[in-house]
C-alpha cells in the first residue's frame, strides 16, 4: 500500500504511472506489454510515464481488499481511510479517464495527462 502512494504516483495527481527506468527495461507494464502497444487514436506510440486505464482499477480493488483486511484486524480508522482513498480515486477517474464522445473509458493518460484516446 505503501508504495503506491511514495513510488506509483510520480507526480501526486492520484493516479499511478509507469516509467521505465532502465535501458533493458520493457517499455510498457500493463498488460499490452510490447514496445508499441500504446499508441494514440493517430497511431503514434505514446512515451511514458503512461497512468493506464486498468492500473487504476487495480489501485481501487487493492485498497478496497485492504481495507476489509484491516476491519478484520480491528483497524476501522484505517480502513476508512483505505476506503475513502478509493473512492475518491473512483471519482477522480471517472472525471479524467471518460471519453463521453466514445462512451468509453480511454486507455489512459500520458505524460501531459492527456487522455492516450485509444480503445483496448
Amino acid at each position: 500500500m505503501n508504495w503506491i502512494d511514495e513510488s506509483g504516483d510520480f507526480d501526486g495527481d492520484g493516479f499511478v504511472e509507469y516509467l521505465s527506468r532502465s535501458t533493458e527495461g520493457i517499455q510498457n507494464q500493463g498488460w499490452k506489454d510490447s514496445g508499441d502497444a500504446i499508441r494514440a487514436a493517430d497511431g503514434t506510440i505514446v512515451d511514458a510515464p503512461i497512468a493506464l486505464c486498468e492500473t487504476q482499477g487495480q489501485v481501487y480493488f487493492a485498497w478496497r481488499l485492504a481495507a476489509d483486511l484491516y476491519d478484520v484486524r480491528g483497524q476501522p480508522e484505517r480502513a476508512g481511510v483505505l476506503r475513502q482513498k478509493a473512492d475518491a480515486l473512483f471519482d477522480r477517474f471517472n472525471t479524467r479517464f471518460w471519453m463521453a464522445d466514445e462512451g468509453f473509458y480511454c486507455l489512459g493518460l500520458d505524460g501531459n495527462k492527456e487522455q492516450i484516446r485509444s480503445l483496448a
